[in-house]
């Protein structure tokens, strides 16, 4: 009986067609709560946290200015070491440094000084997790289901703010918000300890990949935009409890209100990266016309009346801080060799936005007005959007100047 050879069909990257592998996928999305939880949670606990270590709302700020500054500095050679040392090794370390961080906070943090030291750990988590990540989705997911694939493991940094949002009403304002580190270091260390050894060799390095041809100045420009876009989306997650309990809202419902616009972020990233898979193509501009309408959302939160915040912080959330799956998603299809590297190259331009931009926020709101810092994030919005467009003219051209000279 002669057998017949099995004959693999390849997706457009040069790889053999398989199924996703959910179990990664799920730690993914996972191990990108745990790495952003103490961020969200100093933002949805300001109030507690404030009163407790005495702290101004431009300290507030800062803290978080200094988590992205970490975050920025540790992204490029992170990313690198993340595609060295293969995605199951990378998930590992990430949740441990997570874990490490949130605990100190919960133990340690009795001073402003001391709550930055360890969110600056918690945002050098943070830049390891987002590569690893990023480098697990690649190397366990097919080319065509990727979309959705970084539309699902975004969806966890909203989802990361809901959580937060929660422990308000249900940890903060009963036990105490030191908890909530501690339950956040346990989810960290559960994510850690279920990442599978057994898939270490079977993702170890890509096959039949490689990354498409471009210059450098399509990388700067989109990383600007990134450093606008996150400049504007970490204002809204970071203030819209402090701004909205400011307006007359109770401190209850001010944290369901981050609760409320992180679901509906969820939602906005999972359609966004369907999408993409459906679309095949046009991801940049499709994140720009995202910014734009965001920036809406933001005008209708400066007019700073309890009427108007739960329509502005639904378009912020959803648009404005919807966007980052079907970004991330059309950079690494760019790079499928080298997903990691990519994420790090990058993502500086948002750290560094999401360090200007609560900091300006911050300083603002306590010196002028709730109204002109909202005002300053819609900029911030549009300016994303309209160098997120440049960037993709910018890539287009290299792209078909590369590809004439092959």
């Amino acid at each position: 009986m002669i057998r017949k050879r099995r004959r693999w069909r390849r997706d457009p990257s040069g790889r053999p067609k398989r199924g996703v592998d959910y179990r990664m996928l799920a730690i993914s999305l996972m191990l990108t709560v745990v790495c952003t939880l103490p961020l969200w949670l100093v933002g949805a606990l300001a109030i507690q946290m404030r009163q407790e270590l005495a702290f101004s709302i431009t300290a507030l700020g800062g803290a978080v200015a200094i988590f992205r500054l970490a975050g920025a500095l540790a992204a490029i050679p992170l990313g690198r070491l993340s595609d060295r040392l293969g995605p199951v090794a990378a998930l590992r370390t990430a949740a441990a440094l997570a874990a490490i961080a949130s605990l100190g906070i919960a133990v340690q943090a009795h001073t402003w000084g001391t709550l930055v030291l360890w969110l600056a750990v918690s945002g050098a988590a943070n830049s390891l997790g987002q590569t690893a990540a990023n480098l697990a989705l690649v190397r366990t997911v097919p080319l065509r289901r990727q979309g959705t694939a970084f539309g699902v493991k975004q969806s966890a940094l909203p989802f990361g703010t809901l959580l937060a949002g929660l422990s308000v009403p249900l940890i903060a304002l009963t036990v105490g918000w030191r908890w909530a580190f501690v339950l956040a270091a346990v989810l960290a260390i559960a994510v850690g300890v279920a990442v599978p050894r057994g898939r270490a060799r079977r993702y170890a390095r890509p096959t039949g990949t490689q990354n498409r041809r471009y210059g450098k100045r399509p990388l700067v420009v989109l990383s600007i935009a990134v450093f606008f876009g996150m400049g504007a989306a970490s204002t809204v997650t970071t203030f819209i409890v402090e701004s909205s309990a400011a307006a007359g809202v109770s401190p209850a419902a001010a944290g369901l209100i981050l609760t409320v616009g992180s679901a509906v972020s969820i939602v906005s990233r999972l359609i966004a990266g369907a999408m993409a898979d459906r679309r095949g193509g046009a991801h940049f501009r499709a994140v720009g016309r995202m910014q734009i309408v965001g920036a809406l959302g933001f005008l209708l939160l400066a007019i700073h009346d309890p009427f108007w915040i739960i329509p502005g912080s639904i378009l912020a959330f959803a648009f404005s801080w919807g966007y980052h799956g079907l970004f991330w998603y059309a950079l690494v299809r760019l790079n499928q060799a080298t997903p990691a590297a990519a994420t790090g190259l990058v993502m500086p331009g948002g750290m560094l936005g999401g360090l200007f931009g609560p900091l300006a926020f911050g300083w603002i709101a306590e010196s002028s007005s709730y109204q002109i810092a909202w005002l300053l994030a819609a900029f911030f919005s549009v300016a994303a959007g309209l160098c997120m467009f440049a960037g993709r003219a910018l890539l287009q051209r290299d792209l078909r100047t590369f590809e004439a000279a092959a």
